[in-house]
């Protein structure tokens, strides 16, 4: 059994509606497939999000505020929620809102995995800390003293063995708080857990290929040998309609 488990800002609901009607329909695999978000400082934003839990019940609504500040809170909440209502799932499939995953296809591959209890990702290693007042990751010297990050995880996409699970939220009752989720729940934690990251990066299309699909309207051929085994597709700053176009390809192509 797997979970695929997304996080979502509070206003991204034409993102979600984009992966639901996409690669987030997989009623036919009995995937569950679950939106994690925080609050908004806006009341019809916060109505909004009760009507469409009402209409999809495939949200989990956190009570904090949906910020930077407070991804953490965000991630640790997705880590219980699928702990106590997913226990005998093998893994949990953590990813943002601004993707496109293959979770047949990774699925495949990771049923294809023996006794697998390390946390599969695409690794970021020696980041620097972020010093700059002006960058939305800034973090003073007092929140973080050391200059470079330790081994962590992109967050866009992760897979979590659900044996991994309890151990970094028993550690995140003892550790300091630190916003920045990633490296706080994949770095510092998994860390101190002696949990191996394995790299995910082989699977991974580069955001500069999706122009290639979408705008330059490569041929069936040419669209099945770019996306040949790559299973997750990073699609930042994209629009709702370019994922729903570039899954449409995907699906003719194979």
């Amino acid at each position: 059994m797997y979970v695929v488990a997304i996080h979502s800002a509070s206003d991204n609901i034409r993102a979600r509606l984009a992966i639901r009607n996409t690669w987030g329909n997989l009623s036919d695999l009995h995937v569950p497939v679950i939106f994690f978000i925080g609050l908004s400082i806006s009341k019809t934003v916060n109505d909004d999000l009760i009507d469409e839990f009402k209409a999809y019940q495939d949200l989990v609504l956190g009570n904090f505020i949906d910020t930077y500040r407070n991804l953490t809170w965000k991630h640790l909440m997705l880590l219980n929620w699928t702990k106590k209502f997913c226990p005998t799932a093998k893994y949990v499939l953590k990813f943002d809102d601004d993707i496109l995953a293959d979770v047949r296809a990774m699925t495949s591959y990771l049923d294809r995995l023996d006794n697998n209890t390390s946390i599969i990702c695409s690794i970021v290693s020696k980041a620097m800390v972020q010093r700059g007042a002006r960058s939305k990751w800034c973090v003073p010297k007092q929140e973080y003293c050391n200059g470079t990050y330790p081994l962590y995880c992109n967050g866009f996409a992760v897979a979590y063995p659900m044996q991994s699970i309890p151990s970094l939220l028993n550690l995140s009752k003892e550790a300091d708080y630190f916003w920045i989720d990633d490296v706080f729940v994949t770095g510092i934690l998994a860390e101190k857990a002696k949990i191996q990251r394995v790299s995910a990066d082989i699977f991974v299309l580069p955001s500069d290929f999706i122009l290639k699909i979408i705008v330059k309207h490569q041929s069936e051929g040419k669209a099945r040998t770019i996306f040949k085994d790559k299973y997750i597709v990073p699609l930042e700053n994209q629009r709702d309609r370019d994922l729903a176009q570039l899954w449409h390809r995907l699906r003719k192509a194979f």
